[in-house]
């Protein structure tokens, strides 16, 4: 599995990288948000969960890559033992 995607930016990858991250506020407005929503209901999963797989579909389609590895963060939950 490859460690970096490399897609098209607008800025270049800084030399140090960190795991900082940042959030980016998007609002899909009440329509999309509801159909997001029942979709997802539709499917059994959480409109994060379809959101998710729409944003690896993206990818994929956008770079050509067969395989992803996304990861997210998980409060609460318990690692694997």
């Amino acid at each position: 599995m490859p460690s970096v995607l490399e897609l098209p930016a607008d800025r270049q990858r800084p030399a140090v990288q960190d795991g900082a991250g940042d959030r980016l506020g998007l609002d899909l407005g009440p329509g999309v948000t509801e159909r997001v929503a029942a979709r997802a209901r539709a499917l059994g999963i959480t409109p994060y969960a379809f959101l998710l797989g729409a944003f690896g579909l993206t990818l994929a389609r956008r770079t050509g890559a067969r395989s992803l590895l996304v990861g997210v963060p998980l409060l609460g939950a318990a690692a694997p033992s």
